[in-house]
């Protein structure tokens, strides 16, 4: 690479060759410095068959980026005094019932907000999503291909929750583990207290005041809209080589509006980053308070190596030093990440039709090329390789969730080995039952958990607790 190009055509040209590898069938990428756009890349198409282009007003969906909205509607409505997020859930949602989740520590909205309620990975997404027409990969099949009980709303899934045998991960506050679930109660919450449905809150409250007029919860008017995508499913075929799948319409069943549910375009997406750059407004017009945007932007637990989550935000140190504020989103058709950098006074996001994509590469690579840096630079560093703490017998076995993870560690050769989706990876030792997956350059750390007696019983990966269910050795 050309380290004299300028730096929108250093970015183009490594974005171009990271898209091309990747598959990935269109992409809108922005940058804004000091609320100005700095930098709009588009690529590929919005729709393959009929060879339409992406734009920067394309629509794409968010996925889980639509938890920063969920998590600030939640702030507003402590500004209004409807609630606070150290309220016990209990209080909004009484007829919830998770007997190991309560007592001397209650579960609070804060610790929904921030992944720690001590909700482990459950089956209720795709539940939900039988009821959608939602592609094959949504839809409800446990670990024994049975169909689980569909439900349809928010109500439905306190109700499946509170029919569930769940086994808490720890108490609230205690464990961090990615849940979905949490963000549907939060939804529910937000329709209670405000008096009117989720989706109208958030887009009276935040999405108009900020301009935001591309950016919808309808799916039928998303897809129906003229510049909307279509989604696509990356593959991997013989030999390595990477394709992309049409994989239908933008299913967006209304109990999954809060954890995922949000359609936009990039140049609606840096008007809302705004937000969180500036403490609260979008060009002169207050969306939160400095102290709500303040309260959201605070680390409150680890979620992996070297990065915290918030409330519906996560953060970590950039190479540059500077904190950097990030969320991203995956679903079938959809990968999206957005960056803040107050800072540095620089916003950015990424929004693609095809998943898996390297999203959150390129919304940080292009805040790299802004700040002088190589767009491909790593984020964080791991740590220093080292020997084994543990025999590797300890973490040997099988582990499963209820979302539909299933992994299994065994040893190949001299090494620990991590298989999940028909893809094997290589576990690097990196500290006390700490590991990294994958070849350098695309890293993945991950976390042995031990329990009260000492032994493995979970695996933190992919920001999800995933617990053992089957014991092995290197000789089974």
């Amino acid at each position: 690479m050309d380290a004299d190009a300028p730096w929108n055509a250093r970015f183009g040209n490594w974005a171009r060759d990271l898209l091309a590898q990747q598959a990935v069938v269109g992409a809108a990428i922005a940058v804004a410095d000091g609320g100005e756009a700095a930098g709009m890349f588009t690529y590929g198409t919005r729709d393959r068959d009929r060879n339409l282009s992406v734009t920067e007003h394309t629509r794409f969906g968010l996925a889980s980026v639509t938890k920063s909205f969920t998590a600030a509607a939640i702030m507003r409505l402590q500004e209004a005094g409807a609630l606070a997020v150290d309220d016990p859930v209990a209080r909004h949602l009484p007829e919830l019932r998770l007997p190991g989740l309560g007592g001397a520590r209650p579960m609070r909205i804060g610790h929904l907000m921030s992944h720690s309620s001590g909700l482990p990975p459950l089956p209720t997404r795709r539940m939900v999503f039988a009821l959608a027409g939602a592609p094959e990969d949504d839809r409800p099949i446990d670990g024994a291909g049975t169909a689980l009980v569909a439900v349809d709303s928010a109500q439905g899934v306190i109700d499946a929750l509170s029919g569930m045998d769940i086994v808490p991960l720890g108490q609230p506050g205690e464990v961090f583990s990615y849940s979905n679930d949490g963000y549907v109660l939060l939804g529910e919450i937000i329709a209670r207290l405000s008096g009117v449905a989720y989706e109208e809150y958030v887009t009276r409250e935040i999405l108009e005041p900020a301009g935001m007029t591309r950016t919808t919860f309808d799916a039928a008017q998303a897809t129906g809209a003229s510049d909307h995508t279509r989604l696509y499913a990356g593959e991997t075929g013989e030999g390595g080589t990477r394709h992309a799948t049409d994989a239908g319409d933008w299913a967006n069943p209304r109990a999954w509006l809060a954890p995922g549910g949000l359609s936009s375009c990039v140049r609606d997406m840096l008007r809302y980053l705004e937000i969180y750059r500036t403490g609260g407004t979008v060009e002169g017009r207050r969306i939160l308070s400095p102290e709500s945007v303040a309260a959201m932007l605070a680390p409150r637990i680890e979620c992996t190596y070297r990065t915290w989550y918030g409330y519906g935000l996560s953060m970590h140190d950039g190479p540059d030093g500077a904190r950097r504020y990030h969320h991203g989103g995956g679903r079938v058709g959809v990968s999206s990440h957005i960056v803040v950098v107050p800072q540095r006074a620089l916003t950015a996001v990424c929004l693609t039709n095809t998943s898996p994509a390297p999203a959150g590469q390129l919304a940080n690579g292009l805040v790299n090329v802004r700040l002088g840096l190589e767009p491909g630079t790593p984020q964080t560093d791991l740590p220093a390789a080292a020997a084994p703490s543990a025999p590797l017998d300890d973490y040997i076995g099988e582990y499963v969730s209820g979302e539909g993870a299933q992994v299994t560690v065994d040893v190949q050769g001299d090494a620990l080995s991590l298989r999940t989706g028909g893809e094997r990876l290589a576990l690097t030792p990196m500290g006390e039952d700490a590991f990294a997956a994958g070849a350098d350059g695309d890293r993945t750390f991950l976390r042995f958990l031990r329990g009260a007696d000492g032994s493995v019983d979970a695996v933190s990966l992919g920001l999800r607790v995933v617990r053992r269910t089957r014991r092995t050795t290197s000789g089974t």
